[in-house]
């Protein structure tokens, strides 16, 4: 009888420790969907700041173009 008891909570345990198992598996999977969809959004948020970046940038070097354009007109003009 002792034995038959002993088997039973072996095996309650062990069904136990399966279900905790698979609960963190699952959770795994969720937090691996969480993290996927994160990264999605940083890639996107990455690509918005490069082009933002680059459009002040070109619109830097326009401004340094013009600004040496009137640098030369005025040397021109102080000659």
């Amino acid at each position: 009888m002792r034995l038959l008891s002993a088997n039973t909570e072996a095996q309650a345990f062990a069904f136990r420790e399966m279900e905790r198992v698979r609960g963190m598996g699952e959770e795994l999977l969720r937090l691996k969907e969480q993290l996927a969809a994160l990264q999605a959004g940083m890639r996107v948020k990455d690509a918005a700041l490069a082009a933002e970046v680059q459009a002040k940038e070109a619109a830097l070097q326009a401004k340094e173009a013009a600004l040496q354009a009137k640098e030369a007109e005025i040397a021109f003009i102080l000659q």
